[in-house]
């Protein structure tokens, strides 16, 4: 998938990713339509395809917007996603939970979002500054500039820590999270939508603040942020309560806005130009290959264990992540 993006102008790879998902919501629609698991399947497989592509969106960034602003535009980049969804997610949670609770409005929802995500693919080709240069050719003229070097001893544990973070984000996925308040609180939609509002919007309000940290207590936001996220799964695995679980998004995301301009920061750092890279792609491979057997340790635990079972394992892989700070330097 990495080499067919660098071959591709970003717009079009941008575009792609809504026909794409725009496909695999079809493939959803048909499945709950004929009840048939073949094309929920499919859809899964469909939609996995999309999310491989999803890192044209900060190479676009980085290759469209001057060096001046880029910082900025990361912010915005989480801000404007996340005001969307604090607004959004309330109002499809109410009528999708409560006024159109019936399955078939249900169904329904899933072809609209389908038609949704094909408008959404004509943005970046005929809206959007357009990138006519592949993804790839900008960074392959840079390595030829670059002089091999050795890895530094400090890659390793930002890039263990980075691997143990996608495994803990990744063993507590969104269904976990449904299973939870079912088996939990006894919600549904609307109290789920709840929750990603107060993660949203805490997000929102502390991206701005967080940039006048000094990049001299990296380590420190990276460190503090960790304890948040990990004291926020612990919260979610051990209440009972829904504002504690709202409390629990509200940590979690303060944790993820504090840490996120630093922790990409402290690995590029720590990783030569012309190795970056391989190195990268790298670390993502351990990651998907980790993602794929996620869902099926968190189903085992979540099922023979309990439902907060993979909070708690989830907590634990962060507070190891949040010792390997120790072997980092500023």
């Amino acid at each position: 998938m990495g080499r067919f993006l660098d071959k591709r102008s970003p717009n079009a790879v941008m575009a792609l990713v809504s026909v794409v998902d725009s496909s695999a919501y079809m493939l959803y629609y048909t499945a709950f339509v004929l009840g048939n698991p073949l094309f929920l399947v499919l859809a899964a497989i469909v939609e996995k395809l999309s999310t491989g592509m999803y890192s044209v969106y900060p190479v676009y960034e980085y290759l469209a917007y001057p060096e001046d602003i880029r910082e900025k535009i990361y912010v915005f980049h989480n801000i404007l996603p996340l005001l969307s969804q604090a607004v959004t997610y309330p109002v499809l949670g109410y009528f999708l939970g409560v006024v159109f609770a019936d399955i078939d409005y249900l169904v329904t929802s899933v072809l609209v979002f389908a038609v949704a995500s094909l408008v959404l693919a004509v943005i970046p080709v005929f809206w959007l500054p357009y990138l006519t240069e592949p993804v790839g050719k900008h960074f392959s003229e840079e390595r030829q500039e670059k002089c091999v070097k050795e890895i530094p001893r400090e890659f390793y544990p930002v890039a263990l820590i980075i691997i143990m973070l996608g495994f803990a984000y990744s063993i507590a996925p969104f269904l976990a999270l449904v299973n939870l308040f079912i088996e939990n609180f006894g919600g549904g939609l609307f109290e789920i939508s709840l929750y990603e509002v107060a993660a949203g919007l805490t997000v929102v309000f502390l991206s701005l603040p967080v940039l006048k940290i000094s990049k001299n207590r990296a380590r420190m936001a990276v460190g503090l942020g960790l304890l948040l996220e990990a004291v926020s799964q612990m919260l979610l695995a051990f209440s009972y309560r829904l504002e504690l679980a709202v409390l629990s998004a509200v940590l979690a995301s303060a944790g993820y806005a504090i840490m996120d301009p630093f922790y990409m920061d402290m690995l590029f750092s720590k990783i030569p130009e012309d190795l970056r890279g391989s190195l990268l792609g790298g670390i993502a491979g351990v990651r998907k290959i980790l993602t794929i057997c996620s869902p099926a340790v968190a189903g085992v635990l979540a099922y023979r264990i309990s439902a907060s079972a993979p909070y708690i394992v989830s907590a634990l892989l962060i507070f190891a992540a949040i010792a390997l700070l120790y072997f980092i330097s500023d």
